[in-house]
């Protein structure tokens, strides 16, 4: 972490999968309420004195069948039983709560259903937090990924009017198909909006499965690579 910051680089520590019991940790719907809370106790006690931190509570919930309802955002916000879970699960306002209990003060993500996709009943749903640094976390990816948001002006319907109430960080984006044909249009709509985002991934992968930002990891740029690259380096705020 240390190097990071050095960097010049904010970091963001997520839990990414979970699992009840002595399950394999290899699940994402959602926290799990035997080892998610203790897993944000002990990061947030190590990092609390570290503002060049953000935490990022869960990756991609996706309780009652991937579905957005009430019953979705219900379960991501309070935990407990859920439909479409087989295990107790922990809620953001819990996971919030352990967070502050140990003094960090450092914002913290939250994310909807539907693999973090939307956000429209994010303040419907937004966990208290007496510190009120609370961010509104959002993935959103191009075909064939059905992201609610890829379509520009549904992303504008929904996102705009919530990013005049609260930060809002597309915690994941990018293209399926290797192009730069969707992710430079996003991170444009994104500058005009005042939204913030992060690149999905630094990995070499097939694009189908996993959005490749390089080819190697001597850091060889994809097309879609390239075109994010590019269009960060446009940016005022470039290094």
């Amino acid at each position: 972490m240390r190097r990071l910051n050095a960097a010049g680089i904010i970091a963001i520590v997520n839990l990414h999968f979970s699992a009840p019991g002595a399950a394999v940790p290899d699940d994402q719907s959602p926290a799990d309420a035997d080892h998610s809370p203790a897993f944000w106790r002990s990061v947030a006690t190590t990092f609390k004195t570290n503002h060049a931190v953000i935490f990022d509570l869960f990756n991609e919930p996706f309780p009652d069948s991937n579905r957005d309802t009430i019953a979705a955002w219900s379960c991501v916000l309070r935990g407990g039983a859920c439909p479409g879970v087989r295990y107790k699960t922990a809620g953001m306002q819990q996971l919030v709560n352990t967070v502050r209990a140990v003094g960090a003060t450092q914002p913290i993500m939250i994310a909807g259903p539907q693999y973090g996709g939307v956000l429209d009943r994010w303040l419907q749903f937004e966990p208290k937090d007496p510190l009120h640094q609370l961010i509104a976390s959002v993935h959103i990816y191009g075909l064939p990924l059905d992201s609610p948001y890829r379509v520009l002006t549904t992303a504008n319907k929904f996102l705009t009017p919530l990013a005049k109430e609260v930060p809002i960080v597309i915690g994941e984006f990018g293209d399926t198909d290797c192009t730069a044909r969707f992710s430079p249009p996003l991170m444009t709509w994104a500058d005009a909006h005042g939204v913030s985002y992060i690149a999905w991934g630094w990995v070499v992968s097939n694009c189908a499965d996993e959005p490749s930002l390089i080819k190697n990891y001597n850091g060889t740029p994809t097309k879609y690579g390239a075109g994010v690259r590019s269009h960060y380096l446009t940016r005022p705020d470039a290094w």
